[in-house]
């Protein structure tokens, strides 16, 4: 028999992913033209950007906001991948490794997330974040509504031994030792 479904959520809310694409697309439209207005100052190829220094440094600047901008554009579309599903016994999970992402290599920039209550130490709610603390490295999800997410685990996880029932009563970061 399947074990019964408590909570579900897929994603950031849809006002999160369209804030950090638009915020993606402003950033590159600003390196672009940042670009153009350097170049608008000289004439030739040396001239368009100064001196060797400042040439180096333009590049840098837009360099940085292409990058950042992009990087928001991957975050929000990466986003969209990642779900929280809290069972009965277990939670699960897909997200994306951001820093996996950014240092590329081969491999998923994706990991499967699969926990029973036992296994969780601490969970923490934060800007549409979820953080599980494991005996190994903490566990980030997105999710739409994390503190919901964060009081049903912590319901979950009050039922296991060993675990003060007075954690509940603290705001913030929790942890469950």
């Amino acid at each position: 028999m399947d074990e019964k479904l408590l909570f579900e959520s897929k994603g950031w809310s849809k006002g999160k992913q369209v804030t950090f694409i638009v915020l993606g697309l402003i950033m590159i439209i600003f390196a672009i033209m940042f670009l153009q207005i350097v170049g608008e100052k000289g004439r030739m190829s040396r001239m368009i950007y100064g001196t060797r220094e400042e040439e180096i440094l333009n590049w840098v600047v837009f360099g940085f906001f292409m990058v950042l901008g992009i990087l928001y554009i991957c975050i929000s579309i990466l986003s969209m991948k990642s779900y929280l599903r809290i069972y009965e016994g277990h939670v699960e999970g897909k997200n994306f490794d951001i820093i996996h992402l950014l240092i590329g290599g081969s491999g998923s920039t994706t990991s499967n997330i699969f926990l029973r209550f036992d296994e969780i130490k601490g969970v923490t709610s934060r800007n549409g974040t979820l953080v599980i603390e494991t005996l190994g490295k903490p566990k980030k999800i997105f999710c739409k509504d994390s503190s919901t997410a964060e009081r049903i685990i912590l319901e979950k996880c009050v039922h296991i031994p060993n675990i003060d029932k007075d954690i509940l009563a603290f705001g913030g970061q929790v942890a469950l030792s």
